[in-house]
């Protein structure tokens, strides 16, 4: 699905995350091959995964739920282009 038009070009060039299943009832081998998947999909578009393996392993064990496996993916993203902590924890 495209960004709208008036994202801006760092939104554009910022890896999507793909829907995760939020549903407390998944079970650990349904969250391991959704794992897998979101992360064959990253290597297909020419990303490095390497950094989320632990966050997403986290999500497997259901140590962590979607929401915050999504806020974590975006904080290493951030990390990653040079942008701010802008976490409030961060402030």
């Amino acid at each position: 699905m495209p960004l709208p038009a008036a994202a801006s070009a760092r939104e554009r060039k910022m890896p999507r995350m793909a829907n995760v299943p939020t549903t407390r009832s998944l079970t650990r081998t349904k969250r391991e091959h959704a794992a897998a998947d979101a992360q064959a999909s990253v290597r297909a578009e020419g990303l490095d995964p390497s950094g989320a393996e632990s966050i997403v392993s986290a999500w497997t064990r259901g140590e962590i739920d979607a929401g915050e496996m999504v806020a974590q993916t975006l904080e290493l993203i951030a990390h990653r282009h040079g942008e701010p902590d802008r976490s409030p924890a961060g402030a």
